[in-house]
């Protein structure tokens, strides 16, 4: 528009106008948030990370000159210097594990530049720098180093150690043992050592592959005692084994253990036969029975009472005078049940599962009040005996609990602990698994006040898997909440409805099998939250129609309390309802609880599970049981009596 035009004047005011309206509406609006530093350093932690990892050295670098002050830089230099192992930076490694002795990536760097200069030969420089982290490989590789050092006697006293024994050793073993017995040190006593380790830790092919260093006539007889191990009935009578040697002896005394594991009943029958044709020492003799009776008691055999009895256990032999105890319960010998507790070690007889069990053997001999008095005292606590105890006197729980005090400074103390700050930086960026080890690591040495204050701090980040494993290490009961929190609320809540089963089960079960650990991984393979094996979870998605991919998705904990809750349905359907039952098949398997019930008459519940073979299983449905109740006040539900869920166990169909 032309300045001389008519409406220039009057543009010009309403563009001004519009200038400082929009200048006013800048002014008023929030300011952008700015990045604290503490942001930057996580985008530049991330970034430097991803660029060593992708080879970009010069991008790393310049992240990384801005992290010095940052918690986490070490993780940056271990992923910088494991790329670099190549190269013979002594001192840079060196000084690396100096200042990070305190955490556990020093170890990781350590343990991989120590396979790096055994594959490089360095022999000597790895033997500088040597530390035991717990690795059979790298012991088997400081062997290694002594014998190209020239070191013999030191290398044959390690070679010795790594051979004796009974499972199969890394394959950095091979030229250890090779050299080993080039040198004349493997003697055939000591090949015959490792045979016998193979054979009783149940390594039959172990001792098979280790026969080829002996020779034909002695062969034989490995060939033989593995033919033992597997039919051990029917070799027990075999002319092989009518001579009285040594070697006869251990390979009769171990075909009778393994007898007894399958058939206690068979195996003291034919022991009491053979045992007077061979000179056993009193020592063997005792074993071999302490190993039948055991077994018979885990049976449940009416011979096991009288069996323990004979075995001539030692004071600290905790396994033979608990299942005295147990199988005096088997057979309603309530007497002898009591005497069986009163013969336990103080400490032990004083714990409250055996005073839970003196109380009910009391109530059942008619000692009314003495067994009242022990239910009354066991009662004000929070365990499986107590809510036991509370419902025999017919009184409420005692399931209140007391939070830990904690105050700010405490905690703030603790915070600054280095491996306590990479903990929690590592799980606030997501490096959950870097994390648990910084973790462990630092409460290791912790004394228990420091021991509560980790748990509470580790609660107050949601790290719940932590807060309760970390308590665990401590005596401290009381925090309830703690212990026993409520995670993942909606979707248990969800996934049980729907199954139509009690949710604080469902915790009960959660808690016990993960202690709320996301992505738990067992030695047997079992996954998740709920640990479900992946044949399992495969079973149950198929039910449900449930696309799994690939066994990672098991892990996501949406469909791991789904998949989870629908087989503790499946359990609870096979038992026809039985809440114990149903407990001990999530554990044990529904196959393996069928052989362990009653063969005749019924058994009451709370003898049927402390007379479970399974140690683990046992526990297992103690804590279940006991946890569910503190589960349902958790949740704002009224709670049941356990007895209630411990109806009698009837026998096998």
């Amino acid at each position: 528009m032309p300045e001389n035009s008519p409406g220039y004047t009057e543009y010009s005011v309403k563009l001004i106008a519009l200038f400082i309206s929009i200048a006013a509406m800048v002014a008023l609006a929030p300011p952008a948030i700015a990045k604290t530093s503490l942001e930057n350093q996580r985008e530049d932690f991330r970034a430097a990370r991803h660029a060593v990892r992708k080879g970009a050295i010069s991008t790393f670098r310049k992240h990384r000159k801005r992290l010095d002050n940052y918690v986490l830089k070490g993780y940056l230099d271990y992923e910088y210097l494991r790329r670099q192992l190549h190269k013979p930076q002594v001192k840079q490694y060196q000084a690396f594990f100096a200042e990070y002795k305190d955490s556990p990536v020093s170890s990781r760097l350590r343990a991989k530049w120590l396979v790096k200069l055994a594959k490089q030969g360095r022999w000597q420089l790895f033997l500088d720098n040597y530390k035991d982290l717990g690795s059979t490989r790298l012991a088997c590789y400081q062997a290694l180093a002594l014998q190209k050092t020239g070191q013999n006697q030191a290398a044959n006293r390690a070679a010795e150690k790594l051979w004796l024994v009974g499972k199969s050793q890394p394959r950095s073993c091979d030229k250890v043992f090779a050299n080993w017995r080039a040198s004349g040190a493997a003697t055939p006593k000591l090949i015959w050592a490792r045979i016998k380790l193979a054979m009783h830790k149940r390594r039959p092919n172990l001792a098979k592959y280790l026969a080829r260093f002996l020779g034909p006539s002695e062969r034989k007889w490995v060939e033989r005692w593995r033919r033992m191990y597997r039919q051990p009935a029917k070799m027990l009578a075999h002319k092989h084994f009518r001579s009285d040697t040594p070697l006869v002896r251990e390979i009769v005394l171990h075909g009778v253990e393994r007898l007894a594991r399958i058939d206690a009943a068979e195996a003291a029958k034919r022991w009491k036969a053979i045992q007077g044709r061979y000179s056993f020492t009193d020592k063997a003799r005792n074993k071999t029975l302490r190993r039948i009776a055991i077994s018979a008691a885990t049976q449940r055999i009416p011979e096991a009472l009288p069996l323990l009895k004979k075995v001539n256990a030692r004071a600290d032999d905790l396994t033979v005078q608990d299942w005295r105890v147990r199988s005096s319960l088997i057979s309603n010998n309530w007497s002898s049940v009591l005497d069986s507790i009163a013969s336990l070690p103080q400490s032990r007889k004083n714990e409250n599962n055996w005073q839970y069990w003196r109380a009910r053997a009391l109530g059942e001999l008619g000692y009314t009040q003495q067994s009242e008095t022990i239910y009354s005292r066991l009662a004000k606590h929070f365990s499986y005996q107590s809510l036991m105890a509370a419902d025999r006197l017919s009184i409420p729980y005692a399931l209140d609990g007391n939070p830990l005090n904690a105050n700010k400074d405490e905690l703030e103390r603790l915070r600054n602990i280095p491996g306590i700050a990479r903990a929690e930086e590592l799980y606030k960026i997501g490096m959950t698994i870097d994390g648990r080890r910084e973790w462990q690591r630092a409460i290791k040495t912790m004394k228990p006040r420091q021991l509560q204050l980790a748990a509470v701090l580790a609660s107050k980040l949601g790290w719940h898997d932590r807060a309760v494993l970390t308590i665990g290490r401590t005596k401290t009961l009381d925090d309830l909440k703690l212990r026993y929190p409520i995670v993942f609320e909606k979707k248990v809540l969800r996934h049980a409805k729907r199954n139509r089963i009690e949710p604080a089960w469902v915790y009960g079960v959660l808690r016990q099998e993960s202690a709320y650990m996301t992505d738990a991984r067992s030695h047997a393979g079992a996954l998740g939250l709920m640990q479900l094996m992946p044949g399992t979870a495969r079973l149950e998605a198929r039910a449900l129609r449930l696309r799994l991919r690939n066994q990672h998705e098991i892990l996501n904990v949406d469909k791991n309390i789904r998949l989870g809750t629908a087989h503790l349905k499946r359990v609870l359907n096979i038992n026809k309802g039985h809440k114990v039952l149903a407990t001990a098949s999530y554990n044990a398997g529904a196959q393996r609880v069928k052989s362990w019930l009653p063969e005749s008459a019924s058994m009451p519940a709370d003898i049927w599970i402390e007379t479970i073979p399974f140690k683990e299983t046992r526990k297992y449905v103690k804590k279940v049981l006991s946890t569910t109740s503190i589960f349902e006040k958790h949740l704002g539900q009224p709670v049941t009596s356990i007895s209630l869920r411990m109806s009698k166990i009837i026998p096998k169909p």
